[in-house]
Order: structure tokens, then sequence, then C-alpha cells
């Protein structure tokens, strides 16, 4: 829709465009700006796996068994899922939970919570890095 104003002064008269330029958003738009957090508690493999601490690029999780009795702490780097989806499913962007293939790259499974902070604080500081991938 174009609407046109004309605007006169006293030299000349001149036309002025008011066209609306906002683009509307797509139906299923993906967006990596703001990823959904990673849970305080969630369960994965028959453990439950609680938040210790967080930073600006790392997390601790206390992992303990069916029974409460803890198992161990995973330290791990925050990474992002990128948004994608369907028309039918729709999946926005997120922190994710390492996989197997992660532990030892960019995260870390430790039996204290001292050594976790270790590897915590060496995240926070850029002391480690995530390995690459080997082809």
């Amino acid at each position: 829709m174009t609407k046109t104003a004309t605007k006169t002064t006293k030299k000349t008269a001149t036309k002025v465009s008011t066209k609306k330029t906002a683009k509307k958003p797509a139906k299923y738009e993906h967006t990596n700006a703001n990823p959904n957090k990673l849970e305080k508690v969630f369960r994965k493999n028959k453990q439950t796996y609680t938040q210790v601490k967080r930073g600006k690029k790392a997390v601790i999780y206390q992992q303990t068994n069916e029974e409460g009795f803890n198992v161990g702490y995973e330290v791990f780097m925050i990474k992002i899922q990128k948004a994608f989806g369907f028309v039918v499913n729709h999946y926005p962007a997120r922190e994710k939970i390492p996989g197997n293939e992660a532990f030892g790259k960019w995260a870390w499974s430790v039996d204290t919570e001292e050594k976790a902070l270790e590897y915590f604080n060496m995240i926070e500081n850029g002391t480690i890095k995530a390995r690459k991938k080997k082809k």
C-alpha cells in the first residue's frame, strides 16, 4: 500500500512517498539471538543432573543416581544449538547438553566438586578451549 502526499514549498512542489517498509516476521522465524537456557535440573539415562554453578562460558552439574547418591560432576562449555524446523515442527535455538562424543573435547566428568571447579575456572578464563573434531 503506497500513499503519496504532496509537500508544497515556495519554490517547488515535491512528492513524498510514505511506504510502509516494515517486514512481517516469518511464521517460523529462525532466531539464534536468545537461545533457551539449560534447565536447572533434568534427567538423562536414569541420572538426575542438578546445576551447581553457571558462568558465561561454562556450567557445572552434579550427577546423582536413582537412589540419590552422588555419582560425580559434569563440567562443560556452553554451546548453542541453532534454531531449526519445518512447517510442522519448529525447534528454537537452545543451549545444548553434551553427548557421549563431547567428553574430552568440550565436556568433562570428574568425581569431586573441587576438580569440577578447577575445570570450570579454566574454561571461564580461557585456559581450556574446545578441541576440534578429527577428520
